[in-house]
């Protein structure tokens, strides 16, 4: 398989939630972490969530003095092998300078 990330991920695993776009603050999943780079991340969810759907993101790490909230797109998602579990691959689009540089933080930081 060919490598198509610009940037090295790095193992990370701390708590997140995240929820369609589309959804209310209700719909919001608890879910952690796998790995993360500068424009994305892999997650561990109980949730389905469709490739090419939009996602709003809130990471909670010690290394961040407050939540940070990102937009994301899905790129890929496969069940866990023998498990209700899923792993979906999540591309941060549309957040700002900010939040990337917070992003450069949060992997540099830990």
């Amino acid at each position: 398989m060919i490598e198509r990330r610009k940037f090295q991920r790095k193992h990370l695993e701390f708590p997140l939630q995240l929820r369609p776009i589309s959804g209310d603050e209700r719909m919001m999943r608890n879910s952690f972490s796998k790995d993360i780079s500068e424009t994305g991340a892999g997650i561990t969810t109980f949730d389905f969530f469709p490739v090419n759907g939009k996602v709003h993101l809130k990471i909670f790490s010690n290394t961040l003095r407050q939540i940070m909230e990102i937009i994301c797109k899905v790129v890929w998602i496969e069940q866990v092998p023998y498990q209700e579990k899923f792993k979906l691959g999540v591309e941060f689009i549309d957040n700002g300078d900010g939040v990337m540089r917070r992003i450069q933080g949060l992997i540099g930081g830990n």
